[in-house]
């Protein structure tokens, strides 16, 4: 739904409404919020799809409760205009230990459909009326994607998918890849307390290389056994996980507060773990982030409520250790536009923005309550330094930019003008509420197409862009 204007900054779209809930400002429709408004009986929950410019939905044949955006070969070469094609890794949780899988997927011919004011898509009149989505639901298993739904779109805007699933023993905890372009070497964090480190690039080019569209094969994927390019122990499992950029070495943290440092000799082949680890937490280390701009920094957060700042030439102790939340700290993101920022998200629901420079008083920079369940994810926009994006566990991805400002002058003629009154509890910050996933636990921007996030839960896959993003 739009957002009142009354705010300096961006005009917000909510992704999620409610029909037929009058309220001042709203005229028939109003910003339904998870954990506070209640849905009545003869309601139902709708979107805007003017607030999207395409939403998209894919699954694998298990959830996937951890991902990662792949960086691919053409960087921002013919990204950011329809169709869309990304290249994703993900993590699965299967039912049975033997069945899991680290997974490389290339999505394709994505298009605009019926959302935005370019929409191209058809659709009958029957189902604008009774406000069906126009989402594509592409099953990623072995059997094909619905073809109910296939009929109604037309052949040359469908999406495809391929994938490769490496099998992997036990459910994946956290998936992570490594930044580097045209290459897909990707770390997995197990229940068994394993780390391993993979190099998918040969399944990416070959996923890549791939025609795929109307007249050929479509929804495929190809199940095959591969030896990791090396394995760290830890002495427990854990979710902690995080590449740096610049050295590309890659950090893992465990639910014994345990902190371990993996590098590799320059060629990507040979790797070691230092066995000898970073020890400061008290608990179980949840989140772990490289710092942007020096190479030898890092963050890491934990159920001990505490955020530490970490020197890897000193492992006794962290250069600086803040309690961040009365709750258990599950995520950070380090800005890497503006090195100063760091954002944490709490198992209260809380979001926080921290400033480097005056972290000493302990003092955040805002804020943010919103949120009424723990905050499952965190990050930081790639290409705008004063916007991040959250998921919580009251099933919301809720879009923030630090820079908009609650206008009073506006809002009172806004109020005399047209009787639209600004809701008080819904902060000016907040863009955008994007809904509708059961379960949602992460969510990532793509680096390489502006706009485009990607978000999983234990429902599935939306990849969509905000129209006011």
């Amino acid at each position: 739904m739009k957002s009142p204007k009354g705010r300096k900054g961006k005009k917000g779209k909510k992704g999620k409404g409610k029909k037929g809930a009058g309220s001042a400002g709203f005229g028939t429709q109003t910003v339904w919020r998870a954990g506070v408004d209640p849905i009545e009986e003869g309601e139902e929950l709708s979107y805007d799809r003017t607030a999207y410019e395409c939403l998209s939905r894919f699954r694998f044949s298990w959830p996937c409760l951890s991902f990662d955006v792949v960086s691919d070969a053409l960087g921002q070469r013919d990204k950011n205009q329809f169709p869309y094609e990304c290249f994703v890794v993900a993590g699965t949780q299967a039912g049975d230990p033997n069945e899991n899988a680290v997974c490389v997927a290339r999505l394709s011919n994505v298009h605009q459909g019926k959302h935005g004011s370019k929409g191209k898509g058809k659709k009958k009149k029957e189902d604008d009326e009774n406000g069906d989505d126009d989402e594509m639901d592409m099953e990623m298993d072995t059997t094909s994607s619905s073809d109910s739904e296939s009929e109604s779109e037309e052949e040359g805007e469908q999406p495809y998918f391929s994938a490769v699933e490496v099998h992997h023993r036990g459910g994946i905890n956290r998936v992570r890849c490594l930044k580097r372009p045209g290459t897909c070497v990707v770390a997995s964090w197990g229940e068994t307390g394993h780390v391993q480190v993979w190099d998918l690039s040969s399944h990416m080019k070959m996923l890549g290389e791939e025609k795929i569209g109307p007249r050929t094969q479509k929804n495929k994927v190809k199940q095959v056994h591969q030896t990791p390019l090396h394995i760290a122990q830890h002495p427990a499992e854990g979710y902690a996980m995080d590449w740096s950029g610049r050295s590309e070495s890659l950090l893992t943290g465990d639910c014994k507060g345990q902190v371990l440092l993996t590098r590799h000799d320059g060629t990507l082949v040979n790797w070691q773990t230092d066995p000898q680890g970073f020890q400061g937490h008290q608990d179980s280390v949840e989140d772990l982030q490289w710092s942007p701009a020096e190479d030898t920094v890092f963050a890491s957060c934990s159920v001990d409520k505490t955020v530490k700042i970490w020197d890897t030439r000193q492992r006794t102790k962290p250069g600086l250790s803040f309690e961040a939340h009365d709750t258990d700290v599950n995520v950070i993101s380090w800005n890497r536009l503006t090195s100063c920022m760091i954002a944490s998200g709490g198992d209260d629901g809380t979001l926080r923005i921290w400033d480097m420079r005056y972290i000493s008083n302990k003092q955040y920079v805002a804020n943010f309550d919103y949120c009424k369940k723990a905050i499952t994810s965190v990050e930081w926009s790639p290409y705008e330094g004063s916007m991040v994006a959250t998921s919580s566990a009251d099933n919301m991805v809720c879009f923030w930019d630090l820079s908009v400002e609650r206008d009073a002058a506006e809002e009172v003629e806004l109020k005399e003008g047209d009787g639209v009154e600004i809701p008080v509890d819904i902060p000016p910050q907040l863009l955008f509420v994007h809904q509708g996933q059961e379960n949602i636990k992460e969510v990532h921007w793509h680096e390489q197409i502006k706009g485009a996030v990607i978000s999983t839960a234990y429902d599935g896959f939306n990849l969509f862009a905000a129209s006011n993003l």
